[in-house]
């Protein structure tokens, strides 16, 4: 009992360390898909649950640059990790974008969202649970286990 309630603490404090925005602050921004659908991410859920009764809500992965997408390394890098988990099996939606150029392949922000979920940094990934809260905003690329951690816990 004592070593999973230390865990369970340890677990709060290492998510929340990362966590930047006050706690009243609530993110909710558009993204797209490759065709054009509009989505918000307070309601994506929703959406999705509509259409496809059996699944659950999404996780929702956003990774931003100011860089350029194509040729960015930590992207690819970013990128490469969350794919080795598979949307299908977590039902994440992964979206990427950049503050500098248009980019509209899979699911994507737009320069200006982009932009605004940089909060100055030049590169970002913020992780939203199924309930499309905040839970992870972090500056640098997380490595495989620490992805591992997160999504683990929210299956």
């Amino acid at each position: 009992m004592r070593i999973t309630i230390t865990y369970l603490l340890c677990l709060c404090l290492f998510s929340c360390q990362n966590i930047s925005h006050k706690e009243d602050e609530i993110f909710d921004f558009s993204f797209y898909s490759t065709i054009g659908t509009h989505y918000q991410i307070s309601t994506v859920g929703e959406q999705i649950q509509a259409r496809h009764p059996t699944l659950k809500k999404p996780i929702i992965i956003a990774v931003v640059s100011s860089e350029p997408v194509t040729g960015n390394q930590k992207l690819r890098n970013q990128h490469d990790i969350f794919d080795q988990f598979g949307g299908e099996e977590y039902q994440y939606i992964y979206i990427m974008g950049s503050s500098v150029e248009p980019y509209n392949h899979s699911y994507h922000v737009t320069e200006e969202v982009a932009q605004e979920l940089l909060s100055g940094s030049d590169f970002k990934i913020l992780i939203f649970n199924r309930d499309a809260e905040l839970v992870v905003e972090k500056d640098t690329v997380m490595p495989y286990e620490e992805v591992d951690k997160y999504l683990s816990a929210m299956q």
